[in-house]
């Protein structure tokens, strides 16, 4: 299996333009609000069927693979203080027995000796399939609230995540934890669907 540095070049997630250390360049920056966005792989062939098998077959056991795949991109990145679960809304937690990114941010975090935290929460069961970026970007707009403040406050916050879309997740998040005093957040995702 090709490693993540091997697969995805390093880049701006919002407009794919070349970038050191997956910085977001200033105009992506105004709407992404991220400060970095680690991509581990491409979305296709193996690595879209092991996340398939993950979220819509409900095995479990693909979080290691997948998260081992994702630390090999996290590796080389050294700017945060305590990872934290990108919620998944509470009807596909339901629906599959348990939250895939709650699981994954776990795993992480033992791979690379890093605290994690559930700091955020979802406020609806908002369902983005089939919207625009804009749309998304307004339906998420006050999606996420932070938990505890204090644990937000001056730490430097690395978003996890399977796949980003259209960023409006990333976006919404990140604006909640920079309201609540996040020194800077950063994302680590699976994969980044590109169109």
């Amino acid at each position: 299996m090709a490693s993540a540095g091997d697969t995805i070049p390093s880049r701006c997630a919002g407009c794919h333009k070349i970038s050191d250390d997956y910085k977001t360049c200033q105009p992506c920056r105004r709407w992404l609000l991220a400060s970095n966005v680690l991509v581990a792989t491409s979305y296709d062939s193996l690595y879209e069927r092991l996340l398939h098998e993950l979220k819509f077959e409900c095995r479990t056991q693909a979080i290691l693979p997948v998260a081992q795949i994702m630390y090999q991109q996290l590796k080389s990145f050294d700017d945060y203080d305590l990872l934290c679960p990108v919620p998944t809304a509470p009807a596909r937690i339901r629906l599959r027995g348990f939250d895939h990114t709650l699981l994954l941010t776990k795993q992480l975090s033992t791979l690379s000796n890093r605290p994690a935290d559930k700091l955020l929460k979802r406020r609806s069961n908002t369902r983005q399939v089939g919207a625009t970026r804009k749309q998304r970007l307004i339906q998420l707009e006050n999606e996420f609230t932070v938990i505890d403040t204090e644990k937000v406050k001056g730490k430097r916050v690395l978003l996890v995540d399977d796949v980003m879309t259209t960023g409006a997740s990333i976006a919404a998040t990140t604006k909640a934890l920079k309201a609540a005093g996040a020194k800077s957040v950063s994302t680590l995702l699976y994969a980044q669907k590109i169109s």
